[in-house]
């Protein structure tokens, strides 16, 4: 499994637990996923919306987790060895922009 695919099953999953989380706490009233619920394992047909929301809960922090920056660097660093390089260019030409703005004397106006 790569990672791309990785990250597109956790969406699907949290994208299934939201929708069956609007299904149940829409009062059951939509006759159709009545029906396909019964057709559905029985650990599905078990579960309360206090549970369907914690586990959303659980997918959405993992997904936020994934999606760090540092995760993606980390990734790119390892998978690209020429990102290191572009990423010390990038430090290198932020840190001379510091240098600079802190040798430019106080000019405020008074």
């Amino acid at each position: 499994m790569t990672l791309f695919s990785f990250f597109l099953f956790v969406s699907q999953v949290e994208s299934f637990l939201k929708l069956r989380l609007y299904e149940m706490l829409s009062a059951g009233s939509d006759l159709l996923s009545l029906s396909q619920m019964q057709n559905a394992e029985a650990m599905l047909q078990l579960q309360t919306d206090k549970s369907v929301e914690a586990m959303l809960n659980t997918v959405q922090k993992v997904n936020a987790s994934l999606n760090d920056p540092v995760l993606r660097h980390l990734h790119t660093i390892r998978h690209n060895p020429r990102y290191i390089y572009l990423v010390f260019k990038v430090l290198l030409a932020t840190t001379q922009k510091l240098i600079l703005v802190l040798r430019i004397p106080d000019m405020s106006i008074v």
